[in-house]
């Protein structure tokens, strides 16, 4: 009774109040005390969680599954996940149509050795429907401390519905791995993730092959989820000539330029590798070679 009074009070107030002090965010101070006042179980709930709320609910209101806003402990987490070292089951997922769907699983890792695969829907996380939920609420419940179990309900690209319990682990992902095909003098650079030190172990890689004798390069990018926007571009400067990579657009900066430094092999043939996995960054990168 005392909840169905709050939301009466809520609307009653929204309805005839006057706000104590003119502004868009007005209204929001006023819910905040009627909720201190009325809310008959205040002494579980922080100011933070108010807060935080309030943000979630903002940014959710832009109706855009890319747009998320994160606490700083979930902030924390996902700076981890960018690095390629975090506790879970090792994939990369995403939201397409409503659908939390895997954009690659990491080798190696509980989710790949389980089976998963790119394009696999993720429909239920421990047998909670995940259709409507944010990427972050999902995450956050495939998530959690390393040893613990999660049962995931799977549906294949072809329909095909499983459940697979996979058991939470350290992930520690190594975002690139190259080889020298000596007998045919190419070099195979394949670039997992696109992490801080993604760049220079890109470098590591290029700057050690054999360059007087090197007949190529393959650049593999096939299922690389992307990661952050000035790594992605730091290594198409590799491949790149001098010059705009890419214009970001924002509503304050407006069009904001991102360049290369200049293409170090520009005698070399190169080819790089995509598929349907290749996402983010990494569509940036394969885009402007």
């Amino acid at each position: 009774m005392r909840r169905a009074l709050l939301a009466v009070l809520l609307v009653s107030f929204i309805a005839v109040a006057t706000p104590k002090k003119a502004g868009l965010f007005a209204p929001l101070e006023e819910i905040y005390e009627l909720i201190r006042y009325y809310y008959y179980r205040i002494e579980d709930v922080t100011e933070k969680d108010l807060l935080y709320g309030a943000m979630k609910g903002m940014v959710e209101a832009l109706g855009d599954p890319y747009s998320v806003f994160f606490t700083p402990e979930e902030y924390e987490k996902w700076q981890e996940a960018v690095e390629g070292e975090y506790t879970g089951v090792g994939m990369e997922i995403a939201i397409k149509k409503g659908k939390v769907i895997v954009v690659t699983p990491f080798p190696d890792t509980p989710a790949y050795n389980a089976g998963i695969r790119s394009g696999d829907w993720i429909k239920a996380v421990d047998g909670n429907p995940t259709e409507g939920l944010t990427l972050e609420e999902v995450s956050s419940m495939i998530r959690g401390p390393e040893g613990t179990e999660v049962t995931l309900t799977v549906v294949s690209p072809e329909g095909e519905e499983r459940e697979v319990t996979l058991v939470r682990a350290r992930i520690v992902i190594q975002p690139v791995l190259s080889e020298y095909w000596e007998d045919k003098k190419i070099a195979y650079i394949r670039i997992i993730l696109f992490a801080e030190r993604t760049p220079a172990e890109v470098g590591k890689a290029l700057y050690t092959l054999p360059l007087d004798e090197l007949n190529g390069i393959i650049l593999d990018l096939r299922n690389n989820p992307g990661g952050l926007l000035t790594s992605a571009v730091d290594v198409a400067s590799f491949f790149v000539d001098e010059g705009v990579i890419l214009y970001a657009q924002g509503p304050v900066y407006g069009f904001r330029p991102y360049y290369s430094r200049g293409n170090a092999f520009p005698n070399l043939p190169l080819a790089v590798l995509v598929n349907e996995g290749t996402a983010s960054g990494a569509e940036i990168v394969a885009g402007a070679i």
